[in-house]
């Protein structure tokens, strides 16, 4: 079986014997375990430096976006995400996908949850933290391109996973978000066109459920003077980075 499966899975192999007392090969399997767990449920994540962040990194548009992505690349660095999340002085990194079709821009919908109260009930963008999966892809000395592809990778794993997508997709450089209000997250935001009808058709009043402690989503391609419109009138309720996004787009 080990053989079969190596590809897929970590072994971990624990000898017993009969002079072994059943709690002792068990704290050894739990010793051997804990380590993997510990990769899966709190993983590296991709963060900067408080001090590198601030309004001014604030951007839209292709070339604005280079010019910052520029200043930051070579502080970008990891660290594990529940320190990360403690320290007020690690930005963590957000890869943002924001769908387009035919010049309309989807709506996210949370149904329900914490966040729904704190930043809002709809939102314009789907994202993830970046997970470190070569450390070295983080060093000073890597390239900037391998940062680039690592985050756009990220953020092309989320979709397809949350939005159930199994088509290819081509992220496109679009704003770097951050909120002065809400410091501890940096969003790199890209734009990720959905280029044919059946796929669009099939994300529209699609229901994105996840497991566990996560509710439900749901979503559907609107017009930007609609949602512009909605926005005036407060039938949208979009959280920060959503409103900078939506006062930036042309439409």
């Amino acid at each position: 079986m080990k053989r079969r499966h190596t590809t897929q899975f970590s072994f971990v192999e624990v000898v017993s014997d009969a002079k072994k007392q059943v709690p002792d090969v068990a704290c050894a399997l739990i010793e051997q375990i804990l380590p993997g767990i510990r990769a899966w449920a709190d993983p590296d994540v991709v963060v900067l430096p408080r001090t590198a962040v601030s309004e001014a990194v604030v951007a839209f548009g292709r070339s604005r976006v280079s010019r910052v992505w520029k200043r930051l690349a070579s502080q970008f660095t990891y660290q594990r995400r529940s320190e990360a999340a403690r320290d007020p002085d690690w930005v963590q990194v957000v890869a943002c996908g924001v769908p387009r079709h035919e010049g309309k821009c989807f709506v996210f919908t949370r149904t329900a949850g914490k966040k729904v109260e704190k930043y809002g009930k709809h939102l314009l963008w789907k994202g993830c933290h970046v997970r470190v999966d070569d450390r070295r892809t983080w060093s000073k000395k890597a390239a900037d391109a391998d940062k680039w592809r690592a985050i756009k990778r990220a953020l092309i794993n989320r979709f397809n996973e949350d939005l159930h997508l199994q088509v290819e997709l081509t992220p496109v450089p679009l704003a770097i978000a951050w909120d002065a209000a809400d410091q501890k997250y940096l969003g790199i935001m890209f734009e990720v066109p959905i280029q044919t009808e059946a796929v669009a058709r099939s994300l529209d009043a699609k229901e994105f459920k996840k497991a566990g402690r996560y509710p439900t989503v749901v979503g559907a391609f609107k017009a930007l003077s609609d949602i512009k419109r909605a926005r005036r009138t407060e039938e949208l309720t979009l959280e920060p980075w959503s409103r900078f996004l939506l006062e930036s787009m042309a439409g």
